[in-house]
């Protein structure tokens, strides 16, 4: 999967970059279906230096499905640990399900009508 990773106000620390790393490539193994040049993942990490916590999202763009999370933290590794969580609870309601959008047919409606067969 692509990765971009943005930091606003914060240098990010070698820690950070093995911590996230280490979530994307489970990630990866989550969906193994996708292909590797179709995922982009994008995290976005702002520092609040007034009020001292961090804050960002997390965008993760699939074929014909897209997922974004928010996340706050009092330190950088907290709130990305509590993003990518977030992310895999999502990743877990839709794993294995089918989308409307995710069909063969053009006309849902034509599918969906009932001729008394």
């Amino acid at each position: 999967m692509n990765l971009c990773i943005t930091a606003r106000q914060y240098r990010l620390s070698s820690h950070l970059w093995d911590s996230i790393d280490r979530h994307v490539q489970k990630l990866e193994q989550w969906l193994p279906h996708i292909d590797r040049g179709l995922g982009l993942i994008k995290v976005v990490i702002k520092r609040n230096r007034r009020r001292n916590f961090f804050d960002g999202s997390i965008y993760l763009s699939l074929p014909k499905k897209h997922l974004y999370t928010y996340f706050q933290g009092a330190n950088a590794d907290e709130a990305i640990n509590q993003a990518f969580e977030h992310l895999f609870k999502e990743l877990s309601r839709y794993k294995g399900k089918h989308f409307t959008n995710d069909s063969q047919y053009y006309r849902h409606e034509s599918v969906r009508r009932n001729y008394g067969f």
